[in-house]
């Protein structure tokens, strides 16, 4: 036998995945640490599109407000020019 006598099935199976195991680990890691970055920014991503829905909602709102109140101060002019000229 290749291996010699005191090895069995177990053991060879085991000196394979362990050579396997050393060999390809830091592409194993690193795939898992990838996985684990892009699950993240895809986190960060969807956080960041509801801050982005957010923040349009209030700017929407402000600049409807600030619309109103232009309109009020020029419907206040036209009055007050109104009421000058009578």
């Amino acid at each position: 036998m290749f291996f010699g006598e005191k090895f069995d099935i177990f053991d060879i199976v085991v000196l394979i995945l362990n050579e396997i195991l050393f060999r390809f680990m830091h592409v194993t890691y690193f795939c898992v640490f990838f996985a684990h970055c892009m699950f993240m920014i895809g986190i960060l991503i969807i956080q960041m599109e509801k801050e982005i829905r957010e923040l349009t909602k209030q700017r929407d709102l402000a600049q409807s407000r600030v619309e109103d109140l232009l309109r009020m101060v020029g419907k206040e002019q036209i009055s007050e020019k109104v009421v000058s000229i009578s």
